[in-house]
């Protein structure tokens, strides 16, 4: 069931890169950025200038203020219905992974990838911190 879409501006990689950066160095936490990096893959080193994300840190719906979980009851997925594929500008749709209960809070997990990397290092008793 779909639940919300993320609504923020969107900018080139290297700017919200440096907009994170900035938020952490300052002790801002308030760093609500999301890579729309869908296309590409972990081995993807060059620039194709096609790189963007969206930072809803000033400007967003309350889609921002999903907490991580490891456990989470939402998944993120990219939708492309009114843009061109090429562009790397997807929609982020969050889509609920079963049943809600009413008053349940809304979770996603931060960094899905970091579950495999966990599980491959076999550590024992701790909980993944998501970057960020």
């Amino acid at each position: 069931m779909y639940v919300s879409g993320y609504k923020a501006p969107i900018y080139f990689l290297i700017v919200s890169s440096t907009r994170e950066d900035a938020h952490r160095r300052t002790g801002d936490r308030k760093a609500y950025v999301f890579d729309l990096d869908v296309h590409e893959t972990g081995s993807d080193d060059e620039d194709d200038g096609r790189r963007y994300s969206v930072d809803s840190y000033r400007a967003g719906n309350w889609s921002r203020f999903i907490n991580h979980s490891c456990e989470p009851n939402l998944q993120i997925f990219p939708v492309i219905w009114d843009t061109i594929p090429e562009l790397n500008q997807p929609y982020l749709a969050f889509v609920a992974t079963g049943a809600i209960l009413a008053r349940s809070e809304l979770t996603i997990d931060y960094e899905p990838g970091a579950a495999l990397e966990f599980k491959r290092s076999k550590g024992k008793g701790k909980a993944r911190v998501p970057d960020g």
